[in-house]
């Protein structure tokens, strides 16, 4: 796993390692040797390529096992949540896994990736020079793009969720009030 200060942070990004988690659900139902992933991915089992693969994808809490590549618990739900819900909060609670996306979230939740002032907010949450950020900061700034989009779009479904199941409820009420307000002439 990558370092930055004491944080460690996965080598790929989350949408690739779900990539690779699904083919293992679906191809060969949640279970697979090594070398037969490889030969799926068209990578050698003992090349760098596929070490980063497999390693990001545990670095993510999906996969375990060495010679025997299985699925976690994350990684199971991930790859066939039950409905749109389960997907959305199994991702948020996948990238909260990682120690320095879950303090990055609670210290700036809404932080814009385009913000000049990204590197500044890095520094502060790892404690590290702008030395030690500039070697990793391209990877770095591409990892917390997909994380903090990730999260906007989930936070903006749960916020859109919550406000149509408010309105449900209010025509609800506003129809039951105009029943009980309701005057039959007969």
């Amino acid at each position: 796993m990558n370092t930055i200060g004491s944080y460690k942070y996965p080598s790929i990004h989350l949408n690739r390692a779900i990539e690779v988690v699904k083919m293992i659900a679906y191809d060969f139902g949640g279970s697979v040797n090594r070398s037969t992933l490889a030969s799926k991915l068209n990578l050698t089992p003992t090349g760098g390529q596929f070490s980063k693969v497999v390693n990001g994808c545990k670095e993510w809490n999906l996969i375990h096992g060495r010679t025997n590549i299985s699925l976690t618990e994350y990684g199971l739900i991930v790859s066939n949540p039950q409905n749109i819900e389960e997907n959305h909060s199994i991702k948020l609670k996948i990238i909260r896994s990682i120690n320095i996306f879950h303090d990055f979230i609670n210290n700036f939740p809404e932080i814009d990736i385009r913000d000049p002032n990204f590197h500044i907010y890095l520094q502060q949450i790892t404690g590290v020079s702008r030395l030690e950020i500039d070697s990793s900061f391209k990877f770095l700034k591409s990892l917390f793009s997909e994380v903090i989009n990730i999260f906007n779009d989930n936070k903006s479904y749960f916020n859109n969720d919550n406000i149509n199941q408010s309105l449900v409820s209010d025509i609800k009420n506003d129809q039951q009030n105009i029943s009980s307000n309701h005057i039959q002439i007969i």
